[in-house]
């Protein structure tokens, strides 16, 4: 009942309605309307329908009135239509659009006793719209005049209501507020949101998805899961960031065996403590040794002989790489060298290898080693088996196997 809205109100009005027709019908057919005037069955129908929705509009009432109360306002401070908020844990936002979405989510942030804010007004492109106001907080300015807004008032965020914004948009919205100390949030697009139904729950950090202006590619996880299911994986550079992340999804996908091959002994052990605690029936295997040595290498894959193989080990800091180019040579060149040849030798089914954006037109160290070792990899695509180098046929594979 503290819910009452205009679906509400129509449902009370078609109940009375039916009700009514069904009194009507009784009255006509028992008395033929004799002694019983026709005017009652209208005063009968306007009295139920206002009494019924009055009592469920007061209790609305009641509740916006404690909501308002627990809110804790103080009087206005000098700027018209704007309140400020005695309490110091409520933050002023902005809303970025006076649409549909803005308008439902200022009424979600307004009768919310958890979401603390004090909501100063909207900001919106359209030209007609400035000036008005929506549930008695105005409209303020164009989006593009939130810089000089934010140095006038005591703004803590904003909130970007608009899912249909581009990526020009959405970077040109934060720059303006990062220049002016102001922190960003954002609703999901209309894709991720459930029946058009917007919550107070959906607000999120502004994510770089946000800003690529494009829709997000989805991954056919039934493909990959297919060659991922009951394998064994080898991941290099696996304490990595990029490495790491790898180990996790590849977890999803149940492997038989997950090789941890990682030369930093502390992000290993880290890795390989979260993933046995979040995928116990997944075998973890922890290998600490350098892709730079090709025996290490031998080792790792007589052992375990993997099947697929993902390569994300690198060095990767650009200004490092300057400073001792030959070590970006020697881990991200011939460490993938050595990690190529020796997947051949045992016919690894497929090859994944992790590159970067520096690489597509490289004009530091570290890009042009990442473009020399993919070069090389692409080379190698389709290649056939090699003898082992300790002569041993029970490990010849057969070749020609996909990369």
């Amino acid at each position: 009942m503290g819910y009452f809205s205009i679906n509400d109100f129509l449902n009370i009005v078609k109940a009375a309605s039916l009700s009514t027709l069904i009194l009507i019908s009784i009255v006509l057919f028992a008395h033929r309307f004799t002694s019983v005037p026709r005017s009652v069955f209208i005063i009968d129908w306007v009295l139920t329908v206002v009494f019924i929705s009055s009592l469920r509009l007061s209790i609305r009432l009641i509740i916006s009135f404690e909501a308002s109360y627990e809110r804790d306002t103080r009087p206005r401070n000098g700027f018209p239509f704007f309140q400020k908020n005695g309490n110091k844990d409520r933050k002023n936002l902005i809303i970025i659009g006076a649409g549909n979405l803005g308008e439902k989510i200022f009424r979600e942030l307004n009768d919310s006793f958890h979401f603390r804010y004090n909501v100063i007004g909207f900001l919106d492109d359209d030209q007609s719209k400035i000036g008005r106001q929506i549930h008695g907080k105005p409209i303020l300015e164009k989006i593009s005049d939130l810089d000089p807004l934010a140095k006038r008032l005591d703004i803590h965020e904003i909130l970007i209501a608009i899912p249909s914004a581009t990526g020009l948009k959405m970077r040109s919205i934060l720059e303006d507020a990062k220049r002016n100390g102001i922190s960003p949030t954002t609703l999901p697009s209309m894709g991720e949101l459930i029946d058009g139904k917007v919550t107070v729950k959906a607000l999120r950090d502004v994510a770089y998805r946000d800003l690529l202006g494009r829709e997000v590619i989805r991954l056919d996880e039934e493909k990959i899961g297919e060659y991922l299911k009951d394998a064994a994986v080898l991941v290099t550079g696996a304490g990595g960031s990029i490495g790491s992340e790898l180990c996790r999804q590849i977890c999803r996908f149940d492997p038989a065996k997950l090789i941890l091959f990682e030369r930093a002994e502390s992000p290993l052990y880290e890795i390989d403590i979260e993933l046995k605690r979040n995928f116990p029936h997944i075998n973890i295997v922890p290998t600490l040794a350098d892709i730079r040595d090709r025996r290490q290498l031998l080792q790792a894959f007589q052992s375990h002989f993997p099947t697929v193989v993902f390569h994300a080990a690198a060095y990767k800091h650009v200004p490092m790489m300057e400073l001792q180019p030959w070590k970006a040579v020697r881990n991200n060149i011939v460490g993938t060298r050595n990690v190529v040849e020796i997947s051949k030798i045992y016919s690894v089914s497929r090859f994944v290898f992790v590159s970067t954006d520096k690489a597509v037109r490289p004009t530091n160290i570290m890009g042009a080693t990442k473009r020399a070792a993919e070069i090389f990899v692409q080379s190698q695509n389709g290649g056939g088996a090699n003898q082992h180098p300790f002569h041993d046929s029970s490990v010849w594979k057969r070749s020609g196997q996909r990369w």
